[in-house]
């Protein structure tokens, strides 16, 4: 190693002990350094602090691009919408033609790398616009997939680069996937998409449902027309609720086996579970309505919706008072049980009401039961404070004002829908049979006061809302006058028919007069033979007429001052009316009715219309079975009960035109036929024609009431008008004044024409 060429010479001792030297000399000037660092010198500080800030700065230089690969990056940003209408007309005012469409080419093509690519493609056929949506809709798949995986915040980002893109067809899938992804939704972004009826359209529902829970006026405007369109669904709906006929012989029975004027006297009681009305399959009637559908999936599983819809629902109720609303409380709310919305129907707190309600409309009947626990529901929701209480008892209320309702508002709702009222009203009218049966009155009946007290509360829950005062003394009383006045009336006077028919039946069969079905005072007897039908029709005396005409003296007193009273003894007549055909102690009862409603008011009367709308129609159907007959004092009492009730509502008098229809083809005198007629055209033609000229001297509003009224006269002209051509015996001499109405009605739709 020593002899080759350029070799080092190898270090000797001295050189070792040198560099030893030289070392340590450094170690102890940076030892130096360092102390006089660590002891803080201002110069040495702000040196310190120069270098860093230089540093700074020069990493801030290296990080940013320089200005031609800015100018790149931003000559490569995405001409869309506004920015690439603004190139477009930049382009073109500023250059020649030919070379704007130059800048505008190299602007909105893709890098020039894929120049190639594109060629060959534009040889085989494939052009650049084929080529440019191909491209789009993988890079569209492709971010779609990653949007699934992406985290709050980068959603967030992608949002804001994605929403301004949303009117673009091609592009709108990225902003509403990510719109759909992020919970919640920023709130500017809602109240722009709130802004655009078109867009809102196309949004997911969940968006949408943030932005109704955001903004209540469109949520409203969204609403409404599902809430008209459910009230439609109500009023089409064929099966209208009609009151069961009561057979005495099972009722008897029922009354026999219970025992007690508390339990087994009722027919809901005892065992006794026959249908009081027809059993409706309610979870298919929900199904099958479109409205609730829509509004099941506009509420989802929000509750601030649910509580807004549920508000609007009360508010239209207050006002209006439609029984579509009540029904639309209970039904849309059970709907939501049946989507499996468990959760959002648990926060209402009349859920148990519907359901237990429910239930019983699907068997047709409320047994024992059914009765314990709707009682022990109204335990739990009654006020702490006793029935004077008046604070609002709604924890689900969102807002305040109109958008709060107490519980025993809701719960008035609840029953009020048409057929669970009427479900309670026939419990309570079969219960009613069973006193008179065992002839004991139901004054001291727990069941009849629950009974009582829902249904009042049933008809007085308008007016709670209305108020927004929810006060249940006013129910408490109405219930103790039904309880004291109106239910002993009745069950007096059913008792009292039921003992002479089965006196007058007893003594047929001693004398040996048949067996058969006995009619009295205008009702036939089917089955029956002329003897028999004496011997019952004897028992009912002079005395007992003078009684009849006392109690429903009695009845009308009752019934003009309290609507829960009118309400029962409306339904307590169709009850029986649906019974006469088998029962003259029934016909007793129901001609005690029509004395007391036929004095009331057209006010009261018109409250009613809808019961006497169906009372008459079932007098129609006993006199076209040859049940009942065109004459004697059933007929009397059903006339001067039709003429109140057709001045109340259309539908009441058209029935009542074709109950004398069918009595002229039964064998009514035409005289006597042209008269009836002639005075019911006088109930329609006093308030048409004041109405008339109301709204000709600016005093009635010509709109949706005006063409409510005009409906209605129709209505009533077409059923004369088909009265008289099926009736030839009601002539020009016998009903002038029938005809001449007829006439100047058919002139005025001419002048209208």
């Amino acid at each position: 190693r020593r002899g080759r060429v350029g070799a080092p010479p190898e270090p000797g001792p001295g050189c070792c002990v040198q560099r030893g030297r030289r070392e340590g000399a450094a170690a102890d000037m940076e030892a130096a350094d360092a102390r006089r660092d660590s002891q803080g010198s201002p110069q040495s500080n702000r040196v310190a602090a120069a270098a860093a800030a230089a540093g700074a700065q020069q990493e801030k230089r290296q990080e940013q691009p320089p200005p031609q690969q800015q100018q790149q990056q931003q000559q490569r940003a995405p001409m869309l919408g506004a920015e690439g209408m603004e190139l477009v007309q930049n382009a073109l005012s500023s250059h020649r033609p030919k070379d704007a469409l130059k800048i505008i080419h190299e602007r909105t093509s893709l890098p020039a790398c894929h120049a190639p690519a594109l060629g060959l493609l534009e040889h085989l056929g494939v052009g650049r616009p084929e080529t440019h949506a191909a491209l789009l809709g993988a890079a569209r798949l492709l971010l779609l997939e990653r949007v699934k995986t992406l985290s709050s915040d980068k959603l967030l980002d992608l949002l804001g680069s994605s929403f301004k893109y949303l009117g673009i067809p091609d592009l709108r899938p990225i902003a509403l996937a990510v719109l759909e992804r992020l919970r919640p939704v920023p709130t500017q972004y809602l109240k722009q998409l709130a802004s655009d009826a078109e867009m809102f359209e196309s949004l997911p529902v969940s968006v949408r449902q943030q932005v109704w829970e955001l903004d209540k006026a469109l949520l409203r405007r969204h609403v409404q027309p599902l809430l008209k369109q459910f009230a439609k669904e109500r009023r089409m709906d064929a099966s209208a609720v009609e009151p069961a006929p009561l057979e005495p012989a099972a009722t008897a029975k029922a009354a026999a086996e219970g025992g007690g004027a508390d339990g087994g006297a009722c027919g809901i009681c005892g065992g006794d579970t026959a249908a009081m009305l027809a059993p409706r399959d309610r979870k298919a009637e929900r199904a099958s309505s479109a409205a609730l559908q829509g509004l099941v999936e506009i509420i989802g599983s929000s509750r601030s919706i649910y509580d807004a819809v549920m508000s609007q629902c009360r508010s239209s109720y207050a006002e209006k008072g439609g029984s579509a609303d009540c029904s639309l409380r209970s039904q849309l709310l059970m709907s939501l049980h049946d989507a499996g919305g468990e959760d959002l129907c648990a926060h209402d707190r009349v859920h148990k009401l519907a359901w237990l309600l429910d239930a019983c409309a699907k068997k047709g009947h409320i047994d024992t039961k059914s009765i314990t626990d709707l009682s022990e529901f109204f335990q739990e929701v009654r006020p702490r404070g006793g029935p004077n209480a008046q604070r609002n008892l709604d924890d689900r209320a969102s807002n305040t004002n109109d958008q709060s309702a107490a519980i025993l508002g809701d719960a008035g709702m609840v029953i009020r829908e048409p057929y669970t009222y009427n479900l309670l009203l026939s419990a309570l009218a079969r219960y009613i049979h069973m006193c008179a049966s065992s002839m004991k009155m139901p004054k001291s009946s727990e069941t009849v006061k629950f009974l009582l007290h829902s249904i009042s509360l049933a008809g007085s829950c308008r007016k709670m809302l209305r108020n927004n005062k929810f006060d249940d003394k006013p129910v408490v009383e109405a219930t103790s006058d039904a309880l004291h006045k109106t239910l002993p009336k009745l069950v007096e006077v059913l008792a009292d028919g039921m003992a002479a028919e089965a006196e007058g039946r007893a003594r047929a069969v001693k004398e040996g007069c048949g067996g058969g079905e006995a009619g009295v005072q205008g009702v036939a007897a089917p089955g029956g033979d002329a003897e028999a039908c004496e011997a019952v029709a004897a028992v009912f005396s002079d005395d007992m007429e003078e009684k009849l005409c006392a109690a429903g003296e009695a009845l009308a007193r009752h019934c003009s001052k309290d609507s829960l009273s009118r309400r029962i003894v409306f339904h307590m007549g169709a009850h029986s009316l649906a019974a006469s055909a088998r029962s003259p102690a029934h016909v007793r009862l129901t001609r005690c009715v029509w004395r007391a409603t036929a004095t009331l008011d057209y006010s009261a009367m018109a409250h009613e219309a809808a019961a006497a709308e169906a009372v008459v129609r079932a007098a129609r159907v006993l006199l076209e079975q040859g049940v009942l007959s065109p004459a004697g004092g059933a007929w009397a009492d059903l006339i001067a009960f039709g003429k109140q009730a057709a001045g109340a509502g259309a539908s009441a008098h058209v029935e009542l035109i074709k109950v004398l229809t069918v009595a002229g083809q039964k064998g009514l005198a035409p005289d006597a036929l042209s008269d009836l007629l002639q005075e019911t055209v006088a109930t329609e033609r006093a308030p048409v024609r004041s109405k008339k000229r109301k709204a000709v001297d600016g005093a009635v509003d010509g709109g949706p009431a005006s063409k409510k009224q005009a409906a209605h006269h129709a209505a009533v002209l077409e059923a004369y008008r088909a009265a008289c051509a099926e009736l030839p015996s009601v002539t020009r001499d016998r009903a002038p004044v029938l005809w001449a109405w007829l006439d100047d009605a058919a002139a005025d739709a001419d002048a209208d024409t």
